[in-house]
């Protein structure tokens, strides 16, 4: 199970993502980024599901670009994603994959709206709420975001652990940023089916949290935190701290 916060405001989006690699019997194999960052279009995205996918759609988005068609920004990337999914899905089929599902979350700034935004683009039918409102999102659309987004959503329990408030609350606002970042680390407290990933009878979030930030002009992206999840073992929620340094206390 791999975790991603997106959150958006009107001046940036912040994506957060594990980075952890593991076998179908949940041992760690390696530590791996989650996230596609295209400054040049001002946008990137995640992914949760088959492993890889990720990269295979930003290998085919840059091979599109370098064959001439013309990709000015996240409009266009918008548009080809859809087709390029279905394509993507027959190829890790084709590779007799046994989980060949794969969720993308997608940000970056619309020149054609003049606003940021957010979207889920997922390779099998899908449900989810917005709020009150209940969006069907057929495989291979785009269907939009609300502010916050958390895949999967952390229980109550780690919510309160890591210190994840969800709605309004009192004082300022937090940052974005953090948000972001404690959705992922409340997910690393939790296990089980999503349906977007099949059923983890372990715990499968660590590695670390890569933060990744979406401004009008640039993207950032770094590790903020890091787990001591040891390669050859399963992942051990108890061990490191859960949250960085700088939301501790």
């Amino acid at each position: 199970m791999s975790a991603i916060s997106i959150v958006r405001s009107e001046t940036g989006i912040a994506i957060a993502t594990d980075g952890i690699g593991y076998d179908s019997q949940g041992v760690v194999q390696g530590h791996v980024s989650k996230v596609a960052i295209m400054p040049e279009w001002s946008c990137a995205f995640a992914n949760r599901g088959a492993g890889g996918a990720c990269s295979a759609m930003h290998h085919a988005l840059v091979q599109i670009a370098n064959r001439g068609v013309t990709i000015t920004g996240f409009d266009d990337v918008l548009a080809l994603m859809p087709p390029l999914s279905v394509e993507l899905h027959a190829a890790l089929q084709a590779e007799g994959r046994s989980y060949p599902h794969f969720s993308f979350m997608i940000g970056g700034f619309s020149t054609e709206r003049n606003r940021f935004e957010t979207h889920s683009l997922r390779s099998r039918d899908f449900t989810f709420a917005i709020g009150e409102e209940t969006i069907v999102q057929a495989a291979y659309t785009l269907a939009p975001l609300p502010e916050s987004h958390f895949a999967p959503t952390p229980s109550e329990d780690a919510r309160k652990a890591a210190g994840l408030v969800l709605g309004g609350s009192e004082g300022p606002p937090e940052d974005g940023r953090h948000i972001a970042i404690r959705g992922v680390c409340a997910a690393r407290l939790d296990k089980g089916a999503t349906p977007d990933e099949p059923a983890d009878e372990d715990y499968s979030v660590g590695g670390f949290v890569q933060l990744t930030t979406i401004f009008r002009d640039c993207i950032t992206s770094e590790i903020v935190h890091r787990w001591p999840d040891p390669f050859g073992e399963k992942v051990d929620p108890t061990r490191g701290d859960l949250l960085p340094g700088f939301l501790r206390g």
